[in-house]
């Protein structure tokens, strides 16, 4: 059997083994907003509130809604490629193979990521995202081909959700300052890499320009609405403002998702484009107002420490029957996908219970696992100079998962839904580290040994 022939079967042995979740249900999962990615892919047209790019990467990797199975295995594959460069790049001494194999499967029974592989939504992007670009900036040895693949994958994911600009645009930022204040801590930071990614996350913006251009406004005081600050900005300053909104008071929507989509919602009566200009002054006349930015800090502060506890899969993935938007878009654009979702354990409203029992049992495998980093942290040989790629790596692995705790909490609000998408980089950051060590022993036995 040739290398190449060895590493395509492992590649698609470890993606069938992601998808362990979604072949359990019986269908790749479900969420509310797929109705809006399949209509935009298949149509094709630009959302309103997203980015067109997950629409198309469904019509594409379905082969026209041929057979969604094909787009979650397509999902699988990018997760399994990128965790298997994080391995080669770090551990250039031996072949991981037997390690990618057994990292991939303790990765599955205790965390998120065999469930975020299997379902049709964007969120397992996220981890692919931030994993990609730390590999591309610790300078590893890669080949040309696989630098490439991972400067594409990196483009491809940011693209696929507004959020991402945001949370590279700060990641960057971090890079900069470290590559111009910490240039010899960091030797390996490279300003062409860098800037490149930069260049990469400008270039996303064009598939969320329009999105973020008509409906940017509506989100950002739906989520003040969420947490109680809209409430308090109108009673400070409809007394001066002559606001429209201010009518609405005693019937505003106390939740995101009534702001932007209940019928009764005063979004809704005052139009979304005919409200653009009031909703922006809203939001900024709380920004500049002292006592009102306040509200702001307080409100991302609760938060985000709330989004700390929220990771939890499942949320949001309900039996979705006719009449349902999701239900509604896959019979249209996928006809021959709907008899196979209809004898799925979610149509069938059987995921609760295993949801609730993974969860509780997630939870307790992320406390002892980030413990146990904390350990393995205090070890000196670590710290040694000869290890500055590696420390890099978890350290932003770890910032990484604070960043997108604190944006999403911040921007949106806490649900599980945000976190699950990234936690499992802490049982991945975990068995990185066991796996440091071990190298590094094995090495030391070969050099001490006769």
């Amino acid at each position: 059997m040739t290398k190449n022939l060895k590493q395509y079967l492992l590649s698609t042995f470890i993606a069938l083994a992601l998808l362990v979740a979604g072949l359990w249900n019986g269908f790749p999962f479900l969420y509310p907003d797929d109705g809006t990615y399949l209509h935009s892919g298949f149509m094709p047209e630009m959302p309103l509130d997203r980015p067109i790019t997950y629409g198309l990467f469904i019509y594409v990797t379905s082969l026209g809604g041929w057979s969604l199975w094909l787009t979650i295995f397509a999902q699988a594959l990018m997760t399994g490629w990128v965790i298997r460069m994080v391995l080669k790049s770090f551990f250039t001494t031996q072949n991981t193979d037997y390690q990618f194999i057994v990292m991939v499967g303790a990765l599955i029974l205790s965390s998120s990521i065999s469930f975020l592989s299997s379902q049709l939504m964007p969120d397992f992007a996220t981890p692919i995202l931030l994993l990609s670009q730390l590999v591309l900036l610790a300078d590893t040895p890669l080949s040309k081909q696989e630098r490439r693949g991972l400067f594409a994958l990196f483009f491809l994911t940011t693209a696929m959700h507004i959020s991402h600009l945001a949370y590279n645009i700060l990641l960057i930022a971090v890079y900069f300052a470290l590559y111009a204040i910490a240039k010899q801590r960091f030797p390996f930071l490279k300003f062409k890499t860098i800037t490149t990614l930069l260049g990469l996350t400008v270039l996303s913006y064009g598939t969320m320009s329009v999105p973020m251009a008509k409906s940017g406004h509506a989100f950002r005081i739906g989520a003040m609405a969420h947490k109680g600050i809209l409430d308090k900005v109108l009673a400070a300053k409809c007394g001066e403002k002559n606001w429209q909104l201010c009518a609405y008071r005693d019937s505003m929507p106390h939740s995101l998702e009534d702001f932007l989509w209940s019928a009764n919602s005063p979004l809704h009566k005052i139009g979304l484009v005919e409200s653009k200009k009031e909703l922006n002054d809203i939001f900024w006349t709380s920004l500049t107002t002292p006592d009102l930015l306040k509200l702001h800090f307080d409100a991302s502060l609760k938060a985000t420490a709330a989004q700390l506890g929220y990771f939890g899969v499942g949320e949001g993935n309900a039996p979705f029957l006719k009449g349902s938007n999701a239900f509604d878009a896959l019979e249209k654009e996928c006809p021959n996908a709907t008899p196979q979702y209809l004898n799925s354990r979610q149509a069938h409203d059987q995921l609760v219970v295993f949801f609730n029992s993974f969860t509780h049992f997630q939870k307790k495998c992320v406390i002892l696992l980030l413990i146990g980093c904390f350990i393995l942290l205090l070890y000196k040989p670590f710290w040694s100079k000869s290890n500055q790629k590696m420390r890099f790596f978890l350290l932003f692995i770890f910032l990484g998962l604070w960043l997108n705790i604190w944006l999403n909490a911040t921007l949106v609000y806490p649900t599980n839904r945000y976190g699950a998408k990234m936690i499992w980089l802490v049982h991945l950051a975990f068995f990185m580290l066991l796996l440091f060590f071990y190298d590094k022993k094995r090495t030391y036995k070969e050099r001490t040994q006769p």
